[in-house]
C-alpha cells in the first residue's frame, strides 16, 4: 500500500535482528518444502541456515521502491487510536518517519519498535510455545518503547455514541488542510 504513495524507496524498519534457533530453521525448511518460496522468505531462510543456533544476527531489509505511475500524489493522512496494534502501528510509524503522510488520532497501543515475527513449536507435552524471532526497530531508529505519537493528536471520545466525533474532527482537519493548499 505504501508503495502507491511513497516518493522514494523505503524500508519497513531501520534494524531487523533475529536469533537463530533449531525451531526457526525447521519452520523455514517446512515453508520451503511446501513451495512457499518468495524472495524474502528464501533470503531469510538462507540467512538463518548460515547462523549457529543461539546467534543473534542482523538481516538487511531490502529497500522497497515506490510503484511506477500512476501513483497517488495527494496528501496522505493516517488515523490511529488506542486500539491500533501490530502492523497498523508499524505502517503508521513508517509513513510518519519517512514523511509520506501525517498521523492523526491517539497514541497507538502497540509500539513500532518491538519483538515480533512470531513462530511456534510444540513441546513433547503438547503445549504450544509461541515466541518472537526478531527485533524490529522503527524506520527512524527510535528505540523508545512508546506507541506512534500522532502529528495531530485528537482527544479520546467514548466509542458508544451515535456519531463518531473523532472521525468528524479528523475529517475537519483534513478538509481544513486541503482548503489551505488551494
Amino acid at each position: 500500500m505504501v508503495a502507491w504513495f511513497a516518493d522514494r524507496p523505503f524500508r519497513f524498519a531501520s534494524s531487523f535482528r533475529l536469533k537463530a534457533s533449531p525451531q526457526a530453521k525447521a519452520w523455514y525448511r517446512e515453508r520451503l518444502a511446501k513451495g512457499e518460496v518468495d524472495p524474502m522468505l528464501a533470503a531469510l531462510a538462507e540467512a538463518e541456515a548460515a547462523q549457529p543456533d543461539g546467534a543473534r544476527y542482523a538481516f538487511d531489509l531490502p529497500l522497497n521502491p515506490p510503484r511506477a505511475e500512476p501513483r497517488f500524489a495527494g496528501k496522505v493522512y493516517v488515523l490511529v487510536n488506542r486500539h491500533s496494534y501490530s502492523n497498523a502501528a508499524s505502517v503508521a510509524a513508517l509513513i510518519q518517519d519517512y514523511g509520506f503522510g501525517e498521523v492523526i488520532g491517539e497514541e497507538t497501543a502497540d509500539v513500532p519498535t518491538t519483538y515480533a515475527s512470531v513462530l511456534q513449536f510444540a513441546l513433547p507435552s503438547g503445549i504450544v510455545v509461541t515466541y518472537p524471532k526478531s527485533r524490529i526497530v522503527r524506520p527512524s531508529g527510535d528505540e523508545r518503547l512508546v506507541g506512534v505519537l500522532p502529528d495531530h493528536p485528537l482527544e479520546r471520545e467514548p466509542i458508544a455514541t451515535a456519531t463518531d466525533a473523532v472521525l468528524d474532527r479528523a475529517l475537519a482537519l483534513v478538509r481544513g488542510a486541503r482548503d489551505r493548499v488551494r
